[in-house]
C-alpha cells in the first residue's frame, strides 16, 4: 500500500546543499515525495516517461538530468533494472518510525521492494536511525528487526545514476527550453533565468536532507580490474570482522560476479568498501554463525521423540 501523504520540513530551505540544487532537481524531488506510488519505505516507481505528463513541457531528458543531480547529491538512489527510486532519507524524516503501526507498514513495504541495492540502502538508513533513536518502540517488533538483520549498503558505495545522452545535468532551464504559455501569461515569464551554477560540494547538515552527504560521491566509477587482490590490510580486517568466511574463495566469487555485470551495475566508486560489504554478507550467511544463532533443531526433535515414547510406554532399561 502506498503512503497518501509526505512530510516536508520547511527547514529544508535553510540547507545550503538543497539551495544549490537547480530548480528542476528540486521540482523532481518534490514530485517523487508526493508521487502516488510512494511506499512507506520511500520507494517510488521509476519510469521517467510516465512523469512527463505531470508538468507542461517536461521531457524524459529533463527528468533524467534532474535525477542525475539528485543521485550525485545522495538525495535519491535509482535502480533502472527494477524501475525503482528510493528517497534515501525518507524513513528518517517522514516520522513512520515513531509510530509502531506505520513502522510495520514500512517493514512490509521493504519486502515488496525488488531492488537488492535499494533494499541494502534502506537497511543502512534504518540502522543509522536505530543508533540515533534507540528509544523508538518499533525496534522491538520482529518484522522490523528482520529487516535490520538483512545486508546493509551505504548509498555512497553505489554508482550514481547516469543520465541518457543529451541530458544537461545541473543546467536547469539553461538548455534553451521555452515554455508554451497560455495567452494570459505575461511575456516576462518567457525569459529564461540565468544558468544555475553546478551544485557545490555539501557544506552543512539540514533539517530535511543533508545528513550523510558530507562526502559527495564522484560521478565516475570503474569496473573491477582483472588483477583485483586482497592486501594485508584487507586480510587483517577480514580476520577481525568476518572470521567465518573463506575470503580467498569468496573474493573470486566477488570478482566473477561483478566482472559479469553489464552497464552501471558492474561499476563501483569504492571497490574496497564494496568488497567489505560482500564479506559482511557472507559472514551473516556463514554456517558457524547460523549454528550459534539458533538451537540445534534436529537434536531437539530427537529428544522430543524419546520423551513421547517414554510417556506412552514408560522408560525402558
Amino acid at each position: 500500500m502506498a503512503s497518501d501523504r509526505a512530510y516536508i520540513n520547511r527547514g529544508i530551505w535553510n540547507d545550503a546543499d538543497h539551495r544549490q540544487l537547480t530548480l528542476e532537481a528540486q521540482h523532481l524531488y518534490y514530485m517523487l515525495l508526493t508521487h502516488p506510488t510512494l511506499s512507506y519505505v520511500g520507494v517510488v516507481d521509476w519510469r521517467p516517461n510516465r512523469l512527463t505528463p505531470f508538468a507542461r513541457g517536461l521531457t524524459v531528458q529533463r527528468i533524467e538530468a534532474a535525477a542525475a543531480e539528485l543521485s550525485a547529491g545522495l538525495y535519491v538512489v535509482i535502480d533502472e533494472a527494477t524501475e525503482e527510486v528510493l528517497i534515501r532519507s525518507w524513513v528518517k524524516h517522514d516520522g513512520v518510525l515513531k509510530q509502531p503501526r506505520l513502522a510495520v507498514s514500512m517493514a512490509n513495504a521493504y519486502t515488496r521492494t525488488a531492488s537488492n541495492e535499494l533494499r541494502g540502502v534502506i537497511v543502512h538508513e534504518l540502522r543509522r536511525q536505530r543508533e540515533a533513536h534507540p528509544e523508538y518502540a518499533c525496534w522491538e517488533d520482529k518484522r522490523v528487526t528482520d529487516v535490520l538483520s538483512q545486508p546493509s549498503i551505504s548509498a555512497e558505495e553505489l554508482p550514481p545514476f547516469a543520465p541518457a545522452a543529451g541530458a544537461n545535468v545541473g543546467g536547469g532551464f539553461g538548455d534553451g527550453f521555452t515554455p508554451n504559455p497560455p495567452p494570459e501569461v505575461g511575456p516576462g515569464l518567457l525569459c529564461a533565468p540565468s544558468p544555475t551554477p553546478t551544485p557545490a560540494p555539501p557544506s552543512s547538515t539540514e533539517e530535511g536532507e543533508s545528513e550523510g552527504k558530507s562526502r559527495k560521491r564522484s560521478s565516475a566509477g570503474t569496473r573491477i580490474s582483472d588483477d583485483f587482490t586482497i592486501d594485508d590490510e584487507m586480510r587483517a580486517w577480514a580476520a577481525e570482522n568476518t572470521p567465518h568466511v573463506d575470503i580467498d574463495w569468496h573474493t573470486q566469487k566477488f570478482i566473477d560476479h561483478f566482472a559479469s555485470q553489464s552497464g552501471q551495475r558492474g561499476v563501483k566508486t569504492q571497490w574496497g568498501r564494496t568488497w567489505k560489504n560482500w564479506m559482511r554478507t557472507e559472514e551473516e550467511r556463514a554456517p558457524a554463525n547460523r549454528q550459534q544463532q539458533r538451537p540445534n533443531r534436529d537434536a531437539a526433535s530427537a529428544r522430543g521423540l524419546v520423551q513421547a515414547h517414554e510417556d506412552l510406554f514408560g522408560r525402558t532399561t
